[in-house]
């Protein structure tokens, strides 16, 4: 959840937390968005990680608990 919110925060439409951070840096929206290409990729790889193989969010809770 909290990286599909952060995807949610970094794209447009919504894009609060591009907003807010081409406001206070004074960069342009394009240009925003063409640096962080890279990185939207990167959390996208993860996101689909996660989604598609729960084992590797949920080893560290079955460790603790002793889940087998």
């Amino acid at each position: 959840m909290v990286l599909n919110l952060t995807i949610a925060g970094l794209t447009p439409p919504l894009g609060t937390l591009m907003f807010i951070t081409c406001g206070i840096t004074g960069v342009s929206i394009s240009d925003f968005t063409k640096a962080l290409l890279p990185f939207l990729a990167m959390i996208v790889a993860v996101l689909l990680l996660l989604t598609y193989l729960p084992f590797l969010s949920l080893a560290l809770p079955n460790l603790i608990f002793g889940v087998q």
